[in-house]
């Protein structure tokens, strides 16, 4: 054998047993696994260093029960304390995936272990958490009821034939569902850290509500366009009151409609209060031309309580309608006194053109009819019915000098009734 043939076997024979020298042992390195199974992690509120594995899961179940069982939602009201504790909304976290982490987290074989070669220590890491919705919902309800506050509108008020604003509520109600990715957000980032929800602290869930009606909008309603008054017995104050209620403050803007039948919760024609309150809402709108009246019924004989030629009939399915064609907004104000006077009141903005809406009435004589009746002596009389002067009644509306008729009413007379016996003879009866 050459010597250059010789140098290339031993040379060979050297390589095999360099590389088995260091293959061999690092392959019996990598099958062995670490004499310490230790684990590294940083979770929210609790910090693993150099554990061993199966005492590290122990510590984060326990980490996460414990935060389940003694964990609260806190909310702090201006004059109450609400606390919600985790275990009523169904609050469970998957650890899983914590557990899983934990395992990369440790040195993997006897190799690693001898060059230090494991994942960075102190890896932020935490477990989803997951509620039950119907649950969240049905806790929070009452939290729901203590920030909820109704909107209320401005409302003008009548003192001695002026108007005052009541002014406006701004309604708040409190979200539940972006509450719920609150809570969420913040068991995820910081399970162990109370939860505390509070107008001041976190008020991005808590909803402003306008109100329809603000104050600044009835700042400008100072002109009052009509103003009628009477009385009800006191008996009948409640009812009357209870009849206001849905139309006190009523705003009619421009171009709408108004309806009585429809503005009544119950509405019952026969009913004389809806009758009285209906007449009185005609007598108001009566001196602005702009409100055009679409449907109005005059009774067939005047009404007690009521001016003739103002009152408003719900006979055969007759209304009260109008529409408001001026360029503003109109609204009808009520008053109730509990003596029973009331008060209605047509009030809006000042630039309508207006007048005083007056009537002129003339008598109308009642005929005379003579009937014989079998059943009374030959020569009786009897009055079978007295009779009632009958009425027209003109309307006009007074605007500076200038007087312009409306409508006339017309209300028929009740004919007088005479019975006479059989033996009065028609020629008497006509000359006497």
């Amino acid at each position: 054998m050459s010597g250059m043939k010789r140098f290339r076997f031993w040379f060979l024979i050297f390589s095999v047993q360099l590389i088995l020298a260091v293959v061999v042992p690092t392959a019996v390195l990598f099958s062995l696994p670490a004499r310490e199974l230790s684990s590294a992690l940083e979770i929210p509120g609790l910090i693993l260093e150099e554990l061993p594995l199966q005492d590290a899961m122990k510590q984060v179940e326990g980490f996460y029960q414990t935060i389940v069982s003694q964990g609260t939602i806190v909310f702090e009201g201006q004059d109450r304390q609400v606390q919600i504790p985790y275990s009523s909304i169904g609050l469970v976290f998957d650890a899983a995936e914590v557990l899983q982490e934990l395992g990369k987290g440790r040195y993997q074989n006897r190799l690693f272990e001898l060059i230090g070669k494991a994942d960075p220590i102190r890896k932020q890491f935490g477990a989803a958490p997951y509620m039950n919705e119907a649950l969240f919902r049905e806790e929070f309800s009452v939290i729901q009821e203590l920030c909820h506050i109704e909107p209320q509108n401005a409302r003008l008020v009548l003192r001695q034939k002026a108007v005052s604003v009541t002014p406006s509520v701004i309604g708040r109600i409190f979200d539940v569902d972006k509450a719920r990715e609150y809570v969420t957000e913040q068991l995820r980032t910081n399970p162990a850290d109370q939860i505390i929800l509070s107008e001041s602290k976190t008020p991005w869930l808590f909803t402003a509500i306008e109100p329809e009606i603000t104050t600044e909008r009835l700042q400008d309603f100072t002109q009052v366009y009509s103003y009628i008054q009477g009385t009800i017995p006191d008996e009948k104050t409640q009812a009357f009151d209870s009849l206001l209620q849905p139309l006190d403050n009523l705003m009619i803007q421009e171009g709408d409609s108004f309806s009585f039948r429809d503005s009544i919760p119950l509405f019952k024609g026969t009913d004389p209060l809806q009758q009285l309150l209906a007449s009185s809402i005609y007598q108001a709108i009566l001196p602005v031309a702009e409100l055009r009246v679409l449907n109005r019924k005059a009774a067939d004989q005047p009404v007690p309580g009521i001016e003739p030629g103002f009152e408003v009939s719900f006979e055969d399915g007759a209304d009260l309608e109008f529409k408001n064609t001026a360029n503003i907004p109109l609204m009808l104000v009520f008053q109730l006194e509990h003596d029973g006077s009331w008060i209605t009141a047509l009030v809006g903005q000042p630039g309508l053109r207006y007048g005083v809406v007056r009537a002129e009435y003339t008598k109308i004589q009642p005929s005379v009819i003579y009937s014989q009746q079998n059943d009374l002596p030959k020569d009786a009389k009897e009055v079978l019915e007295p009779g009632r002067n009958g009425l027209t009644a003109v309307v006009y509306r007074m605007t500076g000098d200038e007087s312009v008729k409306l409508y006339e009413d017309v209300y028929q007379p009740v004919h007088k009734i005479i019975g006479v016996g059989t033996g009065i003879k028609k020629k008497d009866i006509i000359f006497k």
